[in-house]
C-alpha cells in the first residue's frame, strides 16, 4: 500500500464518517482511488470506485453535469483499457452528449472526449473515422487551449500516427514535428517553474 493510497482511503473514511457514504464530496476522492488502480492494472479495483464517483455525483447532481460527465468519460477509458471496446463506446457516446449540452459542442470538455474517442477508434483499426475524430478534437482544443497547450500537443502526435498510417507521410512528419516541438516548449516551461513536466490529458482521464 503506498503513502497516495494510505491517504486516499483514510480522506474516504473520515468524510464517510461526517456526511455518509453517498455525499457528493467523495466523488473526487473515489475518482483518485480508481485512477491509481488504474494506472497500477488493477482493473476489477478501480471499477467500484469509478461506479460509486458516478453514483454520488448523479445523486447530488443530476445526469446533466460536468462531474457526471468526467464521471462517464472515466469509466469510458477503464474499460478502454481492458479491451472491452464496445462498452467503452457507449459510455464515450454519453459522455459526449452531455458534455455538449451541459458545456456546449466547442467546450474543452467535449473536445477531451472526441480526442478520447479517436484514440478508442484508432485503436480498433477504424482509421478513418479516427482521423476525422482528431480533426474535430484538434479544432476544439487549439481554440479552447491554444495552440502551443500539451492537450492539442497530444493530439497532434496521435494524429501524426494516423496520417503515417494512411500513406501521407510528408503530412504526418509535419504533425510530428509540430508535436514535438509543442513537447519541448511544454517541458522548457516545466523546468523553468521548477515542476515536472506532464502531457495534456487528451487521451485518457479527466481530472476530479
Amino acid at each position: 500500500e503506498t503513502a497516495a493510497e494510505s491517504s486516499y482511503q483514510l480522506a474516504l473514511t473520515l468524510l464517510e464518517q461526517a456526511h455518509g457514504p453517498d455525499h457528493f464530496e467523495l466523488g473526487p476522492v473515489l475518482n483518485n482511488l480508481a485512477s491509481l488502480y488504474k494506472g497500477r492494472g488493477m482493473y476489477a479495483w478501480a471499477e467500484p470506485f469509478y461506479e460509486r464517483a458516478l453514483k454520488v455525483r448523479q445523486l447530488r447532481f443530476g445526469r446533466e453535469h460536468p462531474a457526471v460527465v468526467m464521471s462517464l468519460n472515466n469509466m469510458a477509458c477503464l474499460h478502454q483499457a481492458q479491451g472491452l471496446y464496445a462498452s467503452a463506446q457507449r459510455y464515450f457516446d454519453d459522455a459526449l452528449t452531455l458534455a455538449e449540452r451541459v458545456s456546449g459542442p466547442q467546450s474543452s470538455l467535449a473536445g477531451t472526449i472526441i480526442g478520447n474517442m479517436a484514440f478508442l477508434a484508432d485503436q480498433q483499426g477504424l482509421i478513418a473515422q479516427a482521423q476525422l475524430l482528431y480533426q474535430r478534437a484538434l479544432v476544439i482544443q487549439q481554440q479552447q487551449l491554444g495552440v502551443h497547450h500539451p492537450t492539442v500537443g497530444l493530439l497532434v502526435e496521435r494524429y501524426a500516427v494516423v496520417l503515417d498510417t494512411i500513406g501521407q507521410p510528408v503530412e504526418a512528419g509535419l504533425f510530428a514535428a509540430r508535436a514535438a516541438s509543442i513537447r519541448a516548449r511544454s517541458q522548457s516551461g516545466a523546468v523553468r517553474q521548477g515542476a515536472v513536466p506532464r502531457l495534456g490529458a487528451a487521451v485518457g482521464e479527466v481530472s476530479p
